[in-house]
């Protein structure tokens, strides 16, 4: 998961600074996503690689906030009401 903060922030050119909560519940330990189960039982395989997927999402991200004029940060408030009121 650091992994993918690290890129994210590096795609972006945005830096805060990571701070484990180490008192939260981490469930199970392995927790690493995976597509193997879904090529053993359904012969899938991904189309796009993971960096350049995310890259994809980034380049989505702000070009909706643009189309919508919104900052980073209202687009963001936007996109949570959104999804909580899917819910």
């Amino acid at each position: 998961m650091l992994d993918a903060v690290e890129r994210i922030m590096q795609m972006t050119g945005h830096r805060a600074e990571i701070k484990p909560l180490l008192d939260k519940p981490t469930g199970p330990l392995n927790r690493v996503a995976s597509a193997e189960r879904a090529r053993e039982v359904l012969g899938w395989e991904p189309e796009v690689d993971f960096p350049s997927g995310l890259q994809r999402l980034i380049d989505w991200y702000f070009g909706e906030a643009a189309l919508a004029g919104l900052n980073e940060e209202g687009f963001e408030q936007r996109l949570l009401a959104r999804s909580h009121a899917q819910r």
